[in-house]
């Protein structure tokens, strides 16, 4: 009897010693794991804190003399001009071949309508492309668009008129939309009321350049070639 307790015993105490060399190596892999995810959902979250209160703050200054605020500065005072250009002279245009007073009313009021719906498209398009593509596509079809109004002249066509009308302004939707999207984008919150109005400072300056130029040269150089330059 002795000897077979013994033997039980002994047979107990060597699945206890298995366990025991066993259970270090379940918990230091335990340890391991957890120490692991720990780590890097610390790294994370430290990461994430010095995202949000290590950010860069710049100086105004130094917002002010960036190239890229001189930049999208130029950028809205030559889009400033073009759109100034298009808004305030299209319907004196318009009345050099279309009679119709009320058609041209009409159309000035669905060039507001697709300026303002056209903001949503434009803004839509930067986030899934980028700002540099999708400008550079709104200013390269109000050019295209601004240098053929001359066609519709020849072509007589009203409905073509208010199609390219249509479409100028929404050009002009899309240089209010980027701008301010480019300038929060690249400066931040922090920056943007002023950045956002510094450069809206180039519209003064190419409100000025319009009105000079459709009071002195309009009626020298004419439609035609003012649609040109």
């Amino acid at each position: 009897m002795k000897v077979f307790f013994q033997d039980e015993n002994d047979e107990e105490n060597k699945d206890q010693e298995m366990e025991s060399q066993k259970r270090p190596l379940l918990n230091s892999r335990c340890s391991i794991t957890s120490s692991h995810s720990h780590t890097s959902y610390g790294i994370i979250t430290t990461t994430t804190a010095a995202l949000s209160l290590t950010a860069p703050t710049i100086s105004t200054k130094k917002v002010l003399t960036s190239d890229t605020f001189i930049c999208l500065f130029l950028t809205l005072l030559l889009n400033g001009i073009w759109v100034q250009t298009t808004s305030g002279l299209f319907k004196a245009y318009g009345q050099t071949f279309i009679q119709n007073d009320f058609f041209l009313a009409t159309v000035s009021s669905f060039a507001a309508a697709t300026n303002c719906f056209s903001r949503i498209f434009w803004g839509a398009f930067a986030d899934r492309a980028s700002y540099r593509l999708t400008m550079g596509i709104a200013c390269s079809l109000g050019a295209a668009l601004m240098w053929t109004l001359g066609l519709v002249e020849l072509l007589n066509s009203s409905f073509l008129f208010f199609i390219w009308i249509c479409a100028m302004f929404s050009c002009v939707g899309a240089t209010y939309s980027l701008v301010p999207y480019a300038t929060h984008r690249c400066f931040g919150c922090e920056n943007f009321g002023v950045a956002y109005g510094c450069v809206h400072i180039s519209l003064f300056i190419s409100g000025i350049i319009t009105a000079l130029f459709s009071q002195f040269l309009l009626n020298i150089i004419g439609f035609h070639l003012c649609l040109q330059l």
